[in-house]
C-alpha cells in the first residue's frame, strides 16, 4: 500500500526525529531546521531541513535526513565541503546523481522494509 500524499508521515514524531537527528550527528553532521530551504547543506557540516510549515505535510525530518545523507554519499567525500553536495535543481543536469541518491535511499530503506515509509514525495 503507497503512503497517502495527503496525510502526515507516520515518521513525523518527536522520537523517530531524534534518532535521525543522532544518526547526522554521529556521521559528523548537525541538522538545523530553517524556513529559508526546504533541505539544504552547507559545505560546512549543516544539513537544513525545511520547518514543520514549509514542508509538504507528507515530509517528515527522518525522510530528508535520509535523503540529504545519501546525497552526501553519492557525491562523494569531494563534495561535503560544497553547498548542497555540488549538486544543481535548476535544470537536468544533475538528473542522474538525483536518481543515484532516491536508488540508494531506496536500498537502505528495504533493508529494513521501511521503504514505503522514506518514500521521497517531492
Amino acid at each position: 500500500m503507497l503512503r497517502n500524499p495527503t496525510q502526515p508521515s507516520p515518521l513525523n514524531c518527536d522520537e523517530v526525529e531524534k534518532v535521525w537527528l543522532h544518526v547526522a550527528g554521529q556521521l559528523g553532521f548537525t541538522v538545523c531546521r530553517s524556513d529559508a530551504a526546504y533541505a539544504s547543506s552547507d559545505g560546512r557540516g549543516a544539513i537544513m531541513i525545511g520547518t514543520d510549515a514549509t514542508l509538504d505535510v507528507d515530509d517528515c525530518v527522518a525522510q530528508l535526513v535520509l535523503h540529504e545523507l545519501c546525497h552526501a554519499l553519492v557525491q562523494g567525500e569531494s563534495k561535503l565541503s560544497d553547498v548542497d553536495w555540488g549538486l544543481a535543481n535548476v535544470d537536468d543536469r544533475d538528473i542522474s546523481r538525483e536518481y543515484a541518491t532516491l536508488r540508494l535511499q531506496a536500498h537502505v530503506s528495504d533493508a529494513f522494509d521501511l521503504r514505503e515509509l522514506f518514500a521521497p514525495t517531492t
